[in-house]
């Protein structure tokens, strides 16, 4: 009796993983090309030193408390290793990702200071997250980005979403956003954006 009800546990923790996994993965562009999209887009910043700090970049990779924040920012963590480990450099610098777990505001800029945090890629659907995350972001002038839903981040307040668009991979820009977290973008980054207000 005992092995029966064992393996079902383990087939509905399964089964709740890969549910979980699901709400990250739906109409989301793969996390290779987020990574690539994300080292582009640093690539316009007008300023370098508006991101980088002793000839790094230090990328903060935000999830919250959900299985699946986690799991799906560990991904996009691993795509951008992949693109440093190919040599791939930003504004002549190294991009170093750092995965953080959300707590709340006080630890958050906490992290910016203590890490040189200059990037935070949002992981987590959670609108009280979002809306601190963002408070955080325009304090302490780091620039945020994701890869979820771009109409509902970008109302949020988050500056750069990556997404797919009729199948082909798209960047969307918050202008106001951008201004809030101090960063400036050249005139070719909107050539190639779709701007949001």
């Amino acid at each position: 009796m005992m092995l029966s009800y064992g393996k079902i546990f383990v087939a509905s923790l399964l089964l709740l993983q890969f549910a979980a996994c699901n709400v990250y993965s739906e109409d989301l562009l793969p996390v290779k090309i987020q990574a690539a999209l994300l080292f582009k887009t640093i690539g316009y910043i007008k300023d370098p030193a508006q991101v980088s700090s002793d000839g790094k970049i230090l990328i903060g990779i935000i999830f919250d408390d959900n299985m699946a924040s986690k799991s799906y920012a560990k991904s996009i963590m691993d795509a951008v290793l992949l693109a440093k480990a190919a040599n791939y450099k930003v504004c002549n610098s190294e991009l170093e990702p750092v995965l953080m777990e959300y707590k709340n505001e006080e630890t958050l800029l906490g992290n910016f200071n203590i890490k040189k945090i200059r990037v935070l890629y949002v992981i987590t659907q959670n609108e009280q997250y979002v809306g601190g995350i963002i408070k955080c972001t325009q304090q302490a002038k780091v620039l945020s980005v994701t890869g979820l839903k771009p109409g509902e981040s970008v109302k949020k307040g988050i500056s750069i979403v990556f997404a797919m668009v009729d199948g082909k991979p798209a960047v969307f820009a918050n202008d106001k956003s951008i201004q809030n977290e101090g960063k400036e973008f050249t005139k070719d980054f909107y050539s190639l954006v779709k701007a949001v207000k």
